[in-house]
């Protein structure tokens, strides 16, 4: 009737097997049978006991699985180390923990080098294909509710109206869970290194044609992700004139097409709310006056080479 005492026993069975209670110098069970947890702790069936909840539970299995890696007579793979560690940068905390993923990395440092690019590539896909999924899933979803109900009813409304408030809050809930990966990145590349922060290159952001895209396309859902996304991340550092230097740190090109997605205006959007965008992210920068002359330059130069661009752009389609 207890889950708690239940399941706190299984951890303990767990632990004594792979030789992590105390006095134990060696794994009761196979190595075979640590592959196998090793398989089901990357694959996050949500049906297991020890799946992934980002919420509320920790991820046991992994905590011993990363307990063992310490160990001198671990049988867990290289390979199955860098991948269990991918996967708790993934999870985040609990589970996730900053001094003790440095201790596990610190003894190999061939590992932070190889983490942080598996990390990086997931977090890049992941900016340029999640708001297209929720996109696609409303486009679905919308098309059938009309093909299905050929007249407009209330109840038929009603159902329209909930299901863009549950998108609307799957694009905000992605949007925030890929800030605190990126975010969880960004600071395990700059522990391994001396210097400010950095890193809008290394999570996605600093892909100028990612923004481009987003300024060229034909909706606003693509614009709506990345402000969002940026916004939160942003908001994972606290000291403004660190945030300031992180963004204007990407290159003035990458900073000017951050604030033309933002400006951007649509029909179904009213121009104040481009407006309130681009104000809002000013103020995470803080005070814009403290920025170096030679980088203002740097901006109005930039500005103007993508106006002439876009000006030849439009005389040759002429």
């Amino acid at each position: 009737e207890d889950h708690s005492v239940y399941f706190d026993a299984c951890v303990f069975f767990l632990k004594t097997c792979a030789g992590l209670s105390y006095g134990m110098n060696s794994c009761l069970v196979s190595s075979d049978a640590i592959d196998s947890w090793v398989e089901l702790c990357l694959s996050t069936q949500e049906s297991s006991i020890f799946s992934v909840y980002l919420v509320r539970h920790r991820n046991q299995l992994l905590e011993i699985l990363l307990s063992l890696c310490t160990k001198s007579f671990s049988p867990i793979k290289e390979e199955n180390v860098l991948n269990l560690l991918v996967q708790v940068w993934n999870e985040g905390p609990p589970t996730w923990n900053m001094k003790e993923i440095h201790d596990l990395l610190a003894p190999n440092s061939s590992l932070t080098p190889k983490m942080i690019n598996l990390a990086s590539m997931r977090v890049c896909s992941e900016l340029k294909n999640s708001e297209l999924d929720l996109n696609h899933a409303t486009d679905v979803t919308v098309h059938s509710s009309v093909t299905q109900s050929p007249t407009n009813t209330f109840e038929d409304s009603l159902k329209r109206i909930k299901f863009h408030k549950t998108v609307t809050e799957n694009f905000d809930s992605s949007a925030f869970i890929w800030s605190q990966r990126s975010w969880r990145l960004v600071q395990l590349y700059n522990n391994s290194k001396d210097g400010p922060l950095q890193g809008l290159h290394l999570i996605g952001m600093g892909d100028s044609d990612l923004w481009t895209s987003a300024i060229n396309g034909d909706s606003s859902t693509r614009c709506d992700y990345l402000y969002m996304a940026l916004v939160y991340f942003l908001q994972n550092i606290t000291d403004i004139k660190s945030r300031r230097s992180f963004l204007l740190e990407s290159g003035d090109g990458t900073l000017l097409h951050i604030f033309m997605t933002l400006a951007k205006n649509y029909s179904n959007y009213s121009d104040q709310s481009q407006i309130f965008r681009c104000s809002f992210v000013s103020r995470l920068l803080g005070d814009l006056s403290t920025i170096p002359q030679e980088k203002v330059e740097g901006l109005v130069f930039s500005a103007i080479e993508i106006l002439s661009s876009s000006l030849k752009t439009s005389s040759s389609q002429n």
